[in-house]
């Protein structure tokens, strides 16, 4: 069933979401209201898609808030949105002016009023019952008016007067409207706040010079930029970056425009110089900033420990999702490993998620690595041999403390995908340059499990180009009679993981070692044997796509060599 506006609304408006639930929301978490919960086991979150959304770790059950009022009052979901909103019958009441009696200490009413009617077509009336700010919309219908917003497309504020101008700003925010236009400059803003900004009609901005004003957040930028998104192919758009112009957290033009105090003609001064330093945005812009940033040599491709893999690929510039795929015991697991401390030991920030086994048992295959010796992840070994063991251990357990520090683990649960691309926001939040998932195929599933998939790796695309950050997530491949081989198709989970990935390497392993003519990273050709083939499956920002690397796992030490680029067909070596 198609949603309608209003329901689209109400899937975002978490008030609706708490009265649904009838429980204490704190932060994020809460108590189940579908089994005795003594303890807050469940959230209310917004999604990818600001949608708000309940789900509880306990009974491992989630929904919108349609989902949550159908499951509390025992009806099927149709039936809930048949009614079209979830109150079905609104309180109709004769004016704007017996709406705002029914409020206490009302602060302030901000009209959207249309420039043609000269009518209000929707109202926000801010208030503080108990001693913290709310909003409340309100519209006409008909002769009588609503506690609710517009059926229709949500209003821009401030109509009249922008429609005068060639160039506006776009904050968050009635009252950073009213603060600029105070001093003579004037400003828009869409209703309801950071997240709904694809509810509102934003014609009236088409053809002019738009300058982003965010507040300084997290939430405020993803709003902007969702508003940058809506307005990028109307418009000349300019971003003001909150973190230059000395405002706390969360401050906006009105905790500027305080700390620039001065006559309304000085403040105008201070408003310009930040519009004179708003960073271009558009494509032309975009691709100028990147040659810059190249050239600066902050734009760069980490490498992997193996050149020619690197150099084909390309896989590791910023902003990328990364795919390693390849069947059971081909040795992905320690050819991730390897990279993984490697980069480490180099100086890089990367961070590793287990989500099979714990981080000793993937320390122990460090160990064994560090030192080229394989015998020290046998335990009948290392207890015959405790000299050796202690030895090897003392020698690297420095390395092995700070690797323990970047890495995580779940051995006792199954994480959900939502969580993993929550610890992957963490991570580039603090600044992560390489983040791995091994593997992500051992992620919890729901029903639904094509649809997790997809939204798992929007949203940690996402959060790579947010953070020019890069993931790396290991694979299985899909387990299919007839089908054989290194195919896209073949990857496990929904169709997302290969098409939205900008790089899929594929592992395999020989059960007869073979023989080949490889291209090598020195330049010159050689014949060689190998018993692993790293095919690059995709590779969207490199030219060696479809090209396959011979390599050798060796079983004395667990890492890999990369013997080149194989250049004529492969052929079993004779036993």
């Amino acid at each position: 069933m198609e949603l309608t506006s209003e329901q689209i609304y109400l899937r975002q408006d978490r008030g609706a979401m708490i009265s649904a639930l009838g429980v204490q929301v704190k932060g994020k978490a809460c108590k189940c209201p579908f089994h005795d919960d003594r303890h807050a086991s469940a959230s209310v979150f917004t999604d990818e898609q600001g949608t708000i959304r309940f789900k509880c770790h306990t009974c491992d059950w989630s929904g919108d808030v349609f989902d949550v009022r159908a499951r509390i009052e025992g009806r099927s979901l149709g039936d809930v949105l048949k009614e079209g909103r979830l109150d079905p019958k609104p309180t109709l009441y004769p004016s704007l002016d017996s709406i705002i009696k029914t409020y206490s200490n009302v602060e302030r009413v901000y009209k959207y009023t249309n420039p043609e009617t000269k009518l209000v077509e929707l109202a926000v009336i801010r208030y503080q019952p108990n001693g913290h700010k709310q909003f409340a919309q309100c519209s006409p219908r008909g002769d009588a008016w609503v506690k609710s917003r517009p059926e229709s497309k949500l209003p821009l504020y401030n109509r009249s007067r922008i429609a005068k101008e060639n160039s506006v700003i776009v904050v968050e925010g009635e009252k950073a409207v009213h603060a600029l236009f105070d001093i003579g400059i004037q400003a828009t803003t869409s209703p309801m706040g950071a997240g709904k900004a694809s509810l509102t009609d934003w014609t009236p901005l088409k053809g002019k010079v738009v300058y982003l004003w965010p507040d300084n957040d997290s939430k405020g930028i993803e709003h902007m930029e969702a508003v940058r998104g809506l307005l990028d192919s109307d418009c000349e758009l300019f971003w003001i970056e909150p973190l230059n112009l000395g405002i706390p957290l969360k401050g906006d033009v009105v905790e500027f425009l305080a700390d620039n105090a001065g006559t309304p003609e000085d403040q105008r001064t201070a408003i310009q110089l930040v519009l004179d330093e708003a960073r271009p945005l558009g494509a032309a812009q975009e691709l100028g900033r990147r040659f810059d940033s190249i050239i600066a040599g902050d734009w760069v491709n980490i490498e992997w420990p193996w050149g020619l893999t690197s150099a084909e690929s390309q896989s590791l510039l910023p902003d990328t999702v990364t795919a390693m795929c390849g069947d059971p015991g081909s040795g992905k697991s320690f050819l991730l490993l390897e990279a993984f401390w490697k980069w480490h030991l180099s100086g890089r920030k990367v961070a590793l998620f287990e989500l099979e086994d714990d981080r000793v048992y993937h320390l122990q295959r460090v160990l064994a690595q560090l030192e080229s010796n394989a015998w020290l992840t046998d335990a009948e070994w290392v207890r015959n041999n405790p000299d050796k063991a202690k030895a090897s251990y003392e020698a690297q357990k420095d390395i092995l403390g700070s690797l323990g520090k970047v890495m995580w683990d779940a051995p006792d649960r199954q994480v959900t995908l939502t969580e993993l691309a929550d610890w992957f926001e963490a991570r580039c939040e603090e600044g992560y340059e390489i983040c791995v998932i091994d593997p992500v195929t051992a992620a919890a599933a729901n029903d639904k499990p094509w649809i997790e998939d997809q939204n798992f790796i929007f949203r940690v695309k996402t959060t790579a180009k947010k953070y020019h950050s890069r993931l790396i997530y290991a694979i299985h491949p899909r387990i299919s009679q007839g089908k054989v081989g290194a195919s896209l198709s073949r990857l496990a989970g929904g169709a997302a993981y290969p098409r939205f990935s900008h790089s899929v390497f594929w592992l395999t392993k020989h059960d007869k070692p073979k023989t080949a003519t490889v291209w090598q990273e020195m330049g010159g050709k050689r014949q060689v044997t190998f018993d692993r083939t790293l095919r690059i499956a995709k590779a969207r920002n490199g030219r060696g796509a479809g090209s396959e690397m011979a390599f050798h796992l060796n079983t004395d030490s667990l890492c890999f060599l990369e013997y080149g680029s194989i250049v004529s067909e492969t052929v079993e070596v004779l036993q």
